[in-house]
């Protein structure tokens, strides 16, 4: 981002004028995409966009308005939330070199591995053996071995929107 036309001041010139931004999404198949400006005459607003990837482009312009002092916008992106689901893999098995140490009641059953792992932000997967849950704090490749149950955690952002 950067100041129009390199001015120094951030406010407008005269006095008695809005904020508007044009936005363009480019969606990931390279297709742009104009999206409802956003106007600020007055006062405060906010929009929230919904992206499924892809980058923004926002271009400000000077409306019609009352503000006199000039104008700001913020820009956040809300907060990720994950929707995680296990996904079972039977008679398989992660890397030996790849799996931590753990201890606690995640050893009781396969399902008590699971909601271990769900609950753990740093569980990217679990395999149960022999009545031990293994885990792993990161992608492992897996090999066959009967008997042996593999889940790996896959997680989605379901909040994946912007803030204007």
């Amino acid at each position: 981002m950067s100041k129009y036309e390199e001015l120094n001041k951030a406010g407008p010139e005269q006095q008695n004028c809005g904020l508007a931004v044009d936005v363009i999404y480019i969606d990931t198949f390279d297709t742009a995409r104009s999206l409802q400006s956003i106007a600020c005459s007055s006062g405060t607003s906010m929009r929230s966009i919904a992206l499924g990837g892809g980058e923004l482009q926002l271009k400000s312009r000077i409306i019609n308005g009352s503000f006199n002092r000039g104008y700001c916008m913020q820009i956040f992106r809300s907060e990720a939330i994950y929707n995680c689901n296990m996904n079972d893999q039977i008679d398989t098995v992660g890397a030996d070199s790849d799996w931590i140490e753990t201890t606690g009641t995640q050893h009781s059953s396969f399902d008590a591995c699971k909601i271990y792992c769900l609950q753990t932000e740093a569980c990217k997967a679990v395999h149960y053996d022999s009545k031990y849950c293994f885990v792993y704090n990161k992608i492992t490749t897996v090999q066959q071995k009967a008997d042996s149950i593999y889940s790996r955690k896959d997680c989605v952002d379901t909040q994946s929107k912007w803030t204007f």
